[in-house]
This record gives C-alpha cells, sequence and structure tokens, in this order.
C-alpha cells in the first residue's frame, strides 16, 4: 500500500506520540510505501529543534520525496480554484499534497482531516490524537 505523509503525523512521529510510532511501526511491518511532497519536507525541516537533527533525517529518508514542477503546480492549482472558495482554510502545501496523493493513488496520513475533507472525500484521521 501506498501513503502520503501529511507534516502534522511526521511532527506527531518525531515528538514520539504513541498512536503516530504505532502506525508506522505497523506501516514498516506491512513494507507500505511513504511518499510526500518536498514542500511537507521543508515544514519539517524548518520545525526542527535543536537536537532532533539525527533523528528527523532518519525518518525523513523512509519517505520518498516528489518534486514540485509545472504539471504538480498546474494541478494544485486546479484543486485550489475547484476547493478554495469554500474552504479558505486550505493552504498550499495542503494543495501539493493532495496532488501527491492522488497522483500517487495513495492514502492521505494527516490529523489536519478539515484540511483536506473537501479535497478527498472519506478521508479518515490515521490515529486519535
Amino acid at each position: 500500500m501506498k501513503y502520503a505523509v501529511d507534516t502534522s503525523v511526521l511532527i506527531d512521529l518525531l515528538r514520539e506520540h504513541p498512536p503516530a510510532v504505532e502506525l508506522f511501526e505497523r506501516l514498516v511491518e506491512e513494507e507500505a510505501t511513504l511518499v510526500s511532497s518536498y514542500v511537507i519536507r521543508t515544514e519539517v525541516l524548518s520545525g526542527m529543534r535543536r537536537g532532533e537533527e539525527r533523528d528527523t533525517r532518519a525518518m525523513l529518508d523512509t519517505i520518498e520525496w516528489l518534486p514540485v514542477g509545472e504539471s504538480e503546480s498546474e494541478a494544485a492549482g486546479a484543486l485550489g480554484r475547484r476547493y478554495l472558495p469554500a474552504n479558505p482554510g486550505i493552504d498550499t502545501p495542503d494543495l501539493l499534497l493532495a496532488e501527491v496523493a492522488e497522483r500517487q493513488g495513495a492514502e492521505l496520513l494527516t490529523t489536519n482531516i478539515k484540511h483536506f475533507r473537501e479535497l478527498l472525500p472519506g478521508i479518515r484521521a490515521p490515529y486519535r490524537s
């Protein structure tokens, strides 16, 4: 199975939030493929705390990072034009991650369900916070 991973879940994992740790242990056991956008990688790296670099980089190495080029920008922009008028809380990283999930046929793992409910109908939280 393939999963697109959002910043919220990656931060929970770095902070050793038990449900996030359990989720990732299960995904490793299942040999799941993890993908995300380089924009999400930037969010994680910008929030990295002192002393977390080794663990953060080890976690980032488990994910296939997908670039944002012209076609990805166009697709994410189309999602924005369609969904932003009724959902002003959606931001550019959300649109780019939704584009990754759609293009890769991946289930999106996020705790920010309200940002993605319209973009990806049927989405649910991967664990209780």
